[in-house]
């Protein structure tokens, strides 16, 4: 069966109060034979992307990636993942173009490491954020210059692995609270605050210091995997998640363990 020709389960549409959200995990080690039928439902424009990596593995990554993020549109609005038309904002993150048809459908993506995570939903802004957890030489450095004050201190009386793991917590749900507005890395980090602290859920604090602002904002920490950090955030307060496995063009719908 070709990767295309898999049926899902449509997203409903968005309720008056509640959205649904689907999260969708896929490895980015694949097969030569998965990663070239992938590469076959990009846009001239992404092969062109893909051909100015400079290392094979991040090539493969960004193929993969873009190749099942279309698949997976595809199956949510019923058209060949080849016809599917993006367009992007000021800061690169990319939409459906009304070329598509008017259609009312938040999707991110984000990847590192071996995985790739994928969000999909109707009538909210959504972002989505995947880190490998990985030591960093200047992490203080960098949490001083990306982060609050009020994170900053946290993270600053942590120690060890607790510090290490917390910094990952922090740095994905910012990005995940910036992918969601579409503002990318041009929204000052410092003007929200997040929740740090392990022993604490995730949750978006203060946005420029109004909680009542940041209350409009759901943010989920998602474990998709040994070693990562992720999260996600939903301009809703009132959600359902479902959590699925992309495992090449055999098995579409198996859930996350």
């Amino acid at each position: 069966m070709g990767l295309a020709n898999k049926v899902y389960t449509p997203l409903p549409i968005q309720g008056r109060t509640s959205t649904d959200v689907l999260v969708w995990r896929a490895s980015l080690q694949q097969p030569p034979i998965v990663v070239e039928k992938l590469h076959a439902v990009l846009s001239k424009d992404e092969s062109k992307r893909a051909e100015k990596f400079h290392f094979a593995s991040d090539r493969e990554s960004f193929i993969i990636a873009r190749g099942v993020l279309r698949i997976l549109l595809s199956q949510y609005i019923i058209i060949e993942p080849q016809q599917l038309q993006f367009e992007y904002s000021s800061t690169g993150k990319p939409f459906l173009s009304n070329s598509n048809g008017s259609i009312d459908l938040s999707f991110n993506l984000s990847h590192s490491g071996d995985f790739a995570l994928f969000a999909f939903c109707r009538g909210a802004r959504i972002g989505i954020d995947i880190e490998r957890i990985r030591p960093i030489e200047d992490i203080e450095q960098i949490a001083e210059r990306n982060f609050s004050n009020k994170e900053f201190k946290e993270l600053k009386s942590l120690n060890g692995d607790m510090r290490l793991h917390s910094f990952f917590n922090c740095w994905t749900r910012k990005e995940a609270f910036i992918k969601a507005i579409g503002e990318g890395l041009s929204f000052p980090l410092q003007e929200f605050d997040v929740s740090v602290k392990p022993d604490e859920p995730a949750k978006l604090l203060s946005l420029h210091g109004n909680q009542l602002e940041a209350a409009r904002w759901s943010m989920i920490d998602l474990q998709p995997t040994n070693n990562y950090a992720a999260a996600l955030v939903v301009e809703n307060t009132r959600y359902s998640i479902s959590y699925r496995d992309w495992i090449d063009h055999e098995s579409f719908n198996t859930y996350w363990s």
